[in-house]
């Protein structure tokens, strides 16, 4: 070993932990600038769809973000964001209407979430996460009749009749259909944005209409009117649809006059609209569609709520059950997405309900008298042949003059039939169209003596 290698080896561990006890000292005096976090260096992704709550309140916000300038809505509260990313910071202003405040957001190191504070006087929570229900859900304001369907399924997969369908985002659900109303403030009459738009659905709830029967062809002018009328009843609402700037929206009207439809709706029905949430007791053929589509099933013994499987012996009556739901609902979500607002929900009928019509059998719910009264299910004539029906139209390409509805609405759904070529499509609506070898179907509502049924 070199001797003056060791020393000069010393002399420098010696000079270096000097150096670092000086760097160290003039740091905790303040006379070195701050040294910048390496994760502080690259502005944080702001931009998609975040979940978030506050004291007493929460709204689903969509954020957009160039560079570090970051821009967000709100429509629950008709809210907008305007802030700079700064690291993992954001910091900016919210505005509502004539309200406005400061905010700074910290995102977690994976992105998935932040915690926040505004109002800096009283250091308010605001705290968020990622969430990607409401990508699924297509907004589409082209019609009065597409903005009723973005509504209604914004809505009912929030689960606003508290039989929610959508796995989480519920609050941006609720937001996309506040965006989707035009209404004043002086016409909320003190209500929020989630409050009136909660009311507003629970009245058009109310009624049974077909989608396809709203404007959606060759309107003139910018607004448009149309009768929901309420199932088995003489009473209507009408609703105003209004065009600004190329899109449809539905007109809110006053306060007074919502909560005085929703009392004569409750009051003509003589009983306040079912929940849902026993399914023991199936008051409609709504409520049976809520029941096999949302999960809500008698703990230990799936399925069997909602279909009538007296046919079936105790022995097989829970294997059967599993294997019909799952056949049941393939075929459903075949013909297309199920509004709530379009089935029947009236207590007092005993008129069976036919939602599909098709050469291999229809599907229908009627009525069943049991110990506890009387419920709807799934008749034992639809269970028998949903096999043959689920073999029909599983797989199977929708016909093209339907295509542009396939993922909207049941009524202009095609199904194959490839096997015969000429099947008796009946009865009518339904129709076969020998070109393509596909039979058409169009659910419909039985006979009713009220003046005001869907058919009329």
């Amino acid at each position: 070993m070199n001797p003056f290698s060791a020393a000069g080896q010393d002399r420098l561990l010696l000079l270096l932990i000097r150096t670092v006890a000086l760097i160290g000292a003039l740091a905790l005096a303040g006379l070195l600038p701050a040294m910048p976090q390496a994760h502080a260096q690259d502005a944080a992704n702001w931009t998609g769809v975040w979940d978030t709550k506050w004291r007493g309140g929460g709204a689903q916000i969509k954020f957009e973000q160039t560079g570090t300038d970051v821009k967000g809505v709100y429509p629950l509260y008709n809210g907008r964001i305007e802030a700079k990313a700064e690291g993992d910071k954001l910091v900016g202003h919210w505005f509502e209407g004539d309200r406005q405040g400061a905010f700074t957001f910290v995102q977690s190191p994976d992105g998935g979430s932040f915690m926040g504070r505004f109002d800096a006087a009283t250091a308010e929570w605001w705290t968020g996460v990622r969430v990607s229900a409401v990508e699924d859900v297509r907004v589409d304001q082209s019609s009065p009749m597409s903005t009723m369907r973005s509504f209604l399924q914004t809505m009912n997969e929030s689960g606003a009749d508290n039989v929610p369908r959508a796995t989480g985002g519920g609050m941006g659900l609720a937001g996309l259909a506040a965006g989707l109303v035009d209404v004043t403030e002086a016409d909320r009459g003190g209500l929020n944005m989630p409050d009136y738009t909660k009311l507003l659905f629970t009245v058009i709830d109310n009624a049974t209409f077909r989608l396809w029967s709203l404007p959606h062809d060759a309107i003139s002018g910018d607004e448009v009117t149309a009768t929901l009328p309420q199932y088995g009843t003489r009473i209507s609402f009408d609703v105003t649809f209004r065009r600004k700037n190329g899109d449809w929206f539905i007109v809110g009207p006053p306060l007074a006059q919502l909560q005085a439809k929703l009392a004569e709706f409750q009051e003509a029905r003589g009983e306040a609209v079912d929940m849902v949430d026993d399914p023991s007791r199936l008051a409609s053929p709504r409520d049976t569609f809520k029941v096999l589509l949302s999960g809500l099933t008698e703990a230990g013994d799936p399925a069997q709520a909602a279909l009538d499987l007296r046919n079936y012996s105790q022995a097989v009556r829970g294997d059967e059950a599993f294997l019909l739901e799952r056949y049941l609902k393939k075929v459903i979500d075949r013909i297309g997405y199920v509004y709530w607002q379009e089935i029947p929900d009236d207590p007092k009928s005993n008129t069976p309900f036919v939602y599909f019509e098709h050469p291999a059998g229809n599907i229908v719910i009627g009525p069943v008298e049991t110990e506890k009264g009387k419920i709807w299910q799934f008749t034992p004539e639809t269970l028998a042949h949903i096999r043959a029906l689920y073999a029909d139209v599983e797989d199977v390409p929708v016909a093209p003059e339907f295509a542009a509805f396939a993922s909207t609405d049941p009524f202009f759904i095609a199904v194959a039939s490839p096997a015969r070529s000429a099947p008796a499509c009946s009865p009518a609506p339904a129709r076969w169209s020998a070109g393509n070898g596909r039979c058409s179907a169009l659910p419909h509502w039985p006979a009713s003596s009220s003046a005001s049924s869907p058919m009329r």
